[in-house]
């Protein structure tokens, strides 16, 4: 026949119970910390922001790229909206230069049902962006840690000397 545990024999057992308990929430809030606050306890990535206009007017609609200038990490893009972007971290980007590349589709609004995405790439429709600022751009951004990181665009249609000595 087994006999119940002693008094003394649960105070033991509650005792290493209680030991365990106090590790593993020690664990775990040393496990969430670093997840909030990273290895440095800085955020990697920053928050982008800025306007882009077309002939001193806001662009309606469009897409805004960010290609890091060394090749290492990915392009980050988001879209314009009345003159405005804005690329919130996450995802954000690392500190560092950035090709910048603009597009827009033809000035029209984008279509009520539509991804924005579907209607930037319609085939057909001439992009009112000249390519000195996207598939040749000459457009660049510094993202510095703690800064401002606010980019404004202020782009021409008309061709500058470069671009017409080229043709």
């Amino acid at each position: 026949m087994v006999q119940p545990p002693s008094s003394l024999q649960r105070q033991a057992e509650n005792a290493r119970i209680t030991a365990g308990l106090r590790a593993l929430r020690s664990l775990s809030l040393a496990v969430l910390a670093n997840c909030v606050l990273g290895c440095g306890g800085e955020p990697k990535q920053e928050s982008v922001s800025g306007s882009v206009t077309l002939d001193a007017k806001p662009l309606a609609s469009g897409a805004v790229q960010f290609t890091p200038e060394e090749g290492q990490g990915l392009a980050v893009g988001t879209l314009i909206q009345d003159g405005a972007y804005r690329l919130p971290n996450p995802p954000g980007l690392a500190p560092g230069r950035y090709r910048v590349s603009i597009s827009a589709q033809g000035g029209s609004a984008v279509r009520a049902g539509m991804a924005p995405d579907m209607d930037l790439g319609r085939p057909g429709v001439r992009d009112p962006i000249p390519v000195r600022y996207n598939q040749e751009t000459t457009l660049r951004a510094e993202v510095t840690r703690g800064g401002s990181n606010t980019f404004p665009f202020d782009l021409t249609s008309k061709p500058d000397s470069a671009v017409a000595r080229r043709r």
